[in-house]
Parts: C-alpha cells; structure tokens; sequence
C-alpha cells in the first residue's frame, strides 16, 4: 500500500497519480479523483488566503480525510475489500452504463457520509470536535460554488444528460442539496457523536453507518422505473473517452 500523504500537496500529488493512471488504463476510477482534486484545490487555496478560522486545524482535517480514500483505493487495486460504499463505487467502475454523475454521486456517498464523519473525530476528539464546527461549515460554499463547473463539465461529455434536469427540475439545487444540506449535515451530527462516544459504541454506530451508506449506494447505482430509462438513455449518448471525460471534469 502507498505510504499516506502528510501535507495538502502530498494529497493533490497522489490525486494527480491516480488520476494519470485512470486515464492511462482508462478506468472510471478518475472521474471522482477528478472532482476531488478539483475541491481539495480550493481548500488549499482558502487555507492560504486565510478564510478559514483554524487553517492548521482544517488542513489536518483535509488530509486525514483523503487518507480514507487513498486507503480504500488501495485496497479496492489490491484485490482487498475496502468499506463497503468504497466497494460499490469503486465496482461501478468496471460497468458500462453508470454515468458520469453516478460515478461522481457514488463517490461522494461512500466519502462525505462515511469518511467525513470518521475524519472529523479523529482530528478533533471529545470536546475539541466543536472547535472544527465553523470551519466544517464554512467548506460547503466551497463545495457549493463546485457545482455548477462541474455539471457544467458533465454537459460536455453527456449531450443527453439534460434529460434528467427535463424531468427532474432544479437538477443543480439537487446535487447540491444532496452533497451539501443532507450528506454535511448528517455527517457533521455523526461526528460530534463519534468523537465523544466510547470505543465500543462508536465502532457499533460505524458498522451501522456502513450498512446505510450502503444501502444508499446501490439505490444510487440500481436505479428503477423511469429514472432507469432515462440514465440509460443518457449512457447511450455520453462520451466512453474516459480521458477526455477526466479532462473536462477537472477544467475550471
């Protein structure tokens, strides 16, 4: 397994190798790596400009966060078994027909509503988690402001996918409420939880967290009923060049 990077750069450098390597291979894998670089840029450059209350404090958040991905990532190219919603979406990556916002959606699922929490606790345990609150909060306008660019991106390599935003209105307001209001929030409730819960309950609360993000993940990747039709649809039409595909998600 690759040693975890120490600092911000070291976690956008590996990003950049599983990246060069996704499109190398042309595996999907790269499609989340691309949005997370693309995120994990703008923290770095927040932390520099000073907008972040405790910048010491997020960037050991930032790049103990990205330690779980690494890991599961590793594992995942081992032939280990990494967390299950890790699993799911490192296991779409080998199907044809999830698309690109699936990829991205599956991503975030396995990251924010797991990983999120477990990091958190970690960088701050007991009391101290309070003092990451305003920090934690302060990143989803970052996410925020991602969004657009990267649907915006999407729209490149899916010529179709505005089937979705016909039949689903406010597809943007969407995907961010489903990476920000619901995911953050939940994550950070699970945080504070975690991090001043004793050893027994909270290994409990995340073998049942997994268990529902898992759930969540194949409800993401299985689709049903008319919304199975129209992703389908949309793979039909949407570009198979995982190369170009990475390259359009990480332009700005």
């Amino acid at each position: 397994m690759t040693p975890l990077p120490q600092t911000i750069d070291e976690v956008i450098a590996r990003m950049d190798a599983i990246i060069a390597h996704s499109i190398e291979t042309g595996s999907r894998l790269g499609y989340f790596a691309a949005l997370y670089r693309r995120v994990t840029i703008q923290v770095r450059k927040n932390i520099v400009d000073g907008k972040f209350a405790n910048p010491e404090l997020l960037a050991k958040l930032a790049v103990t966060f990205a330690g779980r991905y690494f890991t599961a990532y590793d594992l995942y190219n081992e032939n280990k078994i990494p967390t299950a919603p890790w699993e799911v979406a490192f296991g779409a990556s080998k199907r044809r027909y999830p698309i690109i916002l699936q990829h991205l959606l599956l991503g975030m699922n396995a990251h924010i509503n797991l990983d999120l929490a477990i990091a958190s606790a970690e960088t701050s345990p007991g009391i101290d988690i309070l003092g990451l609150k305003t920090d934690f909060m302060q990143i989803n306008a970052l996410l925020a402001a991602q969004i657009p660019l990267v649907l915006k991106a999407i729209n490149k390599c899916s010529p179709f996918i505005g089937l979705v935003s016909f039949f689903y209105k406010d597809t943007e307001e969407k995907v961010t409420h489903f990476s920000l209001e619901i995911a953050r929030a939940y994550s950070w409730l699970l945080a504070e939880d975690l991090a001043t819960e004793s050893e027994p309950v909270r290994a409990n609360r995340i073998t049942q967290t997994i268990g529902e993000v898992k759930l969540l993940a194949n409800k993401l990747l299985h689709t049903k009923g008319l919304v199975k039709l129209l992703i389908f649809i949309v793979a039909i039409a949407e570009s198979n060049n995982v190369k170009k595909n990475i390259q359009a998600l990480m332009e700005n």
